[in-house]
């Protein structure tokens, strides 16, 4: 009788312990499906010129996609057509290794006198 309960105490322990490792193992892996956040840089830019696939800002070139959000200073969301140039904005990137940095989000915080909703003119380099 006390050889059988050994023996089942053997096979409780070892089910035990392979739950456990099954349980670790599941929980790092779903731990491990969720993205990381990647580092998403923003700042404060005097937004000197514009034009549809890029602006300029803080004298840095600065790509402009389709998923570029652009807000006014009362958070209303606007088009590139409508962003005021030149202006303050929080300006919020992608930095990019190889390239310039992708805009994901600019919201105008000051216009400045004489802003025009125009299209700027490419300076000659």
């Amino acid at each position: 009788m006390q050889r059988i309960g050994k023996k089942y105490l053997m096979k409780i322990a070892a089910l035990s312990l392979i739950s456990l490792t099954w349980a670790f193992n599941v929980s790092q892996a779903v731990a491990a499906e969720k993205p990381a956040r990647e580092y998403q840089p923003s700042a404060l830019m005097l937004v000197e010129s514009k034009d549809i696939y890029s602006i300029i800002a803080s004298k840095k070139l600065f790509r402009i996609t389709a998923k570029t959000k652009l807000f006014d200073p009362n958070g209303k969301e606007i088009t590139m057509r409508d962003l005021p140039v030149p202006c303050e904005a929080k300006v919020q990137y992608q930095p990019v290794k190889y390239d310039d940095p992708t805009v994901l989000k600019i919201v105008v915080k000051n216009i400045f006198p004489g802003a025009s909703t125009d299209w700027s003119t490419p300076l000659p380099e």
